[in-house]
């Protein structure tokens, strides 16, 4: 009799688990059907509560929220004592509702069984799409930082009557250029408002000493392969 407890106690709890999965599944199939053509709850798009409306009315509600953005300065770019309004005109830029919506949508309901489910426990808030003119974004902020800026220079090897003449790359100081625009995008993207501090970092120089050496190494080498000899 004691033997069959354990197996008893196995059956039970497999029997049971099979019953909760079973309720999931059919939950999360009524949710599926309910919200075939509707995001799911707790999704947004760029800050902007989409649950339960189809995709048209989202596209409707985000491009409002997209126009309203579009009419005023939104972010301050703050450099040491340096700063600087950037408004949507500045950066030319655009959004993309619908492409942004399509895509939150297909990502939101890849799954019968597992998307609804993590609609009730995850919230999602998706970035929209946007495009902004890089070389507009990079002269805005070149043009607030240059001031406290250094720029980094790179290895060089030059020959002067014949001789080979190395010199020495050197760190520079400023903004991290790339840094900076991705932090634009992703406020812009997020609809977000506010000011993005901009620290002052050492810039690398795109050739160290060590690239420019490793560099001279290789030539040689090849050289020599190919019969080339190089005078010391």
């Amino acid at each position: 009799m004691h033997k069959e407890k354990p197996k008893n106690l196995f059956w039970g709890l497999f029997l049971g688990l099979m019953v909760v999965s079973s309720m999931l599944i059919f939950f999360s199939l009524i949710l599926a059907l309910f919200y075939q053509n509707r995001f799911y709850p707790q999704t947004k798009i760029s800050g902007v509560d989409v649950g339960a409306k189809t995709k048209e009315e989202a596209i409707k509600i985000l491009e409002e929220k997209n126009n309203d953005y579009l009419k005023n300065d939104n972010l301050t770019l703050i450099f040491l004592s340096h700063e600087q309004k950037i408004s949507p005109q500045d950066l030319a830029l655009s959004f993309d509702a619908k492409k942004s919506i399509d895509s939150a949508f297909g990502q939101t309901h890849q799954n019968v069984i597992l998307s609804p489910l993590k609609s009730l426990f995850l919230k999602n808030n998706w970035e929209q799409i946007i495009t902004i003119d890089p070389e507009k974004m990079t002269g805005l902020i070149n043009n607030l930082t240059q001031e406290e800026s250094k720029n980094p220079r790179d290895a060089e090897l030059k020959i002067a009557d014949d001789s080979i003449v190395f010199s020495e790359a050197t760190f520079g100081e400023g903004a991290d250029i790339k840094k900076v625009e991705r932090e634009i995008e992703s406020k812009i993207a997020l609809l977000q408002n506010g000011e993005i501090k901009i620290e002052k970092t050492r810039l690398n120089p795109a050739i160290s000493d060590v690239d420019l050496a490793q560099a001279y190494f290789r030539a040689a080498s090849l050289l020599q392969n190919k019969g080339f000899g190089l005078k010391r």
